[in-house]
């Protein structure tokens, strides 16, 4: 008896340090990337396990921030489901982070595309996941190329998801419910709820989404870098549907901008010293965003209706011009959803 207690006790005492060889293990199987996890913690009673100080990160050196790192992620069985003859689990991530890197050099870049992520998840996680809770997540865009350096983020990202089916075996008609909060770089924040059945062979989900008070100068580095123009002063308020039948695609999305402005002599061509081309292509978005801005709402905004398929999506240009011209002389759109657009009604 006193010998099978005492082994007992050491299968216990080994039980973490060979779950922590495992996960170890098992996030190396990333083909650029390398995993390494801190303490394990090990609830047999509770049927559940912890991980602290979980990181990804790039293998061969020339990225500093990892792909992804959380400070705690934690598995549990779920036990009302386990009494109904049924194995499902819980999963919660503690300030998980997600970062994506671009540079003028290849090997210098990170977004781990490419990379068996979901084969890794079911490995990690062999049930299905019922419920999965991020508490204040962030994921980053870098580029420390671009001058000044571009350090955008989505912030206190706080998400619930329900019903994750990662077996086909497990849950062949389940569909998965995902809503979340977030916050911008700056004052902006957004809001999101999205159903999806992750095991059609094609795309099938139906999104909603409403950004608000997104400061524009917040991403000033980005848009310099990348779009062919400055905004120098304005918020973005953005209205999004969209729904995916097994592909085939509908939706739109309404960008309302409330106090734009394109051009600034003193910022553009004073203090940035842009060039004769693009300060005339400025000033001539700005002139015209100027004409058809909404003057009582001080707002320029338009709807942009899309359908099609996922890999060739048909935008609506007509009624987007149309959009433009009601808002700026009819009436002000607003950035919120209608709900018209649902995987029932296509």
């Amino acid at each position: 008896m006193l010998f099978c207690a005492l082994g007992l006790l050491l299968l216990r005492a080994a039980l973490p340090v060979a779950l922590q060889s495992y996960v170890n293990r098992t996030l190396d199987r990333a083909e650029d990337y390398d995993g390494r996890v801190g303490n394990v913690d090990l609830s047999l009673m509770a049927g559940s396990y912890s991980i602290e100080n979980i990181e990804i990160v790039k293998s061969n050196g020339l990225v500093q921030q990892p792909l992804f790192s959380t400070q705690q992620l934690r598995f549990s069985l779920l036990w009302s489901a386990l009494l109904g003859g049924t194995i499902v689990g819980e999963v919660d991530l503690t300030q998980p982070v997600l970062n994506f890197v671009d540079s003028t050099a290849e090997e210098e870049r990170q977004s781990g595309a490419g990379e068996p992520w979901l084969n890794i998840a079911n490995d990690l996680f062999p049930l299905r996941i019922d419920h999965l809770q991020i508490r204040d997540g962030r994921v980053v865009f870098l580029n420390s190329n671009a001058s000044p350096p571009i350090d955008v983020s989505l912030q206190d990202i706080n998400l619930i998801a329900l019903n994750i089916a990662n077996s086909r075996d497990l849950a062949k008609e389940l569909t998965t419910l995902v809503s979340a909060t977030a916050n911008t770089t700056g004052s902006g924040n957004l809001a999101f709820d999205v159903s999806l059945t992750p095991n059609t062979q094609l795309p099938t989900f139906d999104i909603n989404l409403e950004a608000s008070d997104i400061g524009l100068t917040d991403f000033e580095n980005l848009l310099n870098y990348y779009a062919p123009f400055d905004l120098e002063a304005g918020e973005l308020d953005l209205a999004l549907e969209m729904a995916s039948d097994a592909g085939e695609l509908t939706g739109y999305m309404r960008p309302v901008l409330h106090n734009i402005d394109v051009f600034s002599w003193k910022g553009d061509v004073e203090e940035d010293g842009d060039g004769l081309f693009r300060n005339l292509a400025e000033l001539f978005t700005g002139a015209i965003t100027e004409i058809f801005e909404n003057q009582a709402s001080n707002q320029f905004a338009t709807e942009v209706e899309f359908s099609g398929t996922l890999d060739e999506p048909d935008i609506d240009t007509f009624a987007a011009i149309a959009a433009i011209l009601r808002n700026a002389f009819v009436d002000a759109l607003d950035a919120r959803i209608d709900n018209s657009i649902n995987l029932e009604a296509d």
